[in-house]
């Protein structure tokens, strides 16, 4: 038999599924009409970034099971 496979954006999940829209750590927050979109303040820095996209990826994991990873390259 065959498994019909949905795809679900990660945005909708974050936003609907685990409310984390709006998340913050420090100055960095998941923004509020996007929930993909990293936003800063002047003064945030980058460990809160990263900490904010740690958060992000241990909600994904612990409550839906799915392993996500950043398309961005880091500097």
């Amino acid at each position: 038999y065959t498994t019909a496979v949905r795809s679900v954006p990660l945005g909708w999940l974050l936003d609907h599924a685990l409310q984390l829209k709006g998340a913050r750590v420090g100055g960095a927050r998941l923004f509020e009409r996007q929930a993909l979109v990293i936003a800063a303040s002047r003064t945030t820095t980058t460990s809160e970034v990263l900490a904010l996209r740690d958060v992000v990826k241990k909600e994904v994991k612990e409550k839906i099971g799915i392993d996500i990873c950043e398309e961005v390259k880091i500097l």
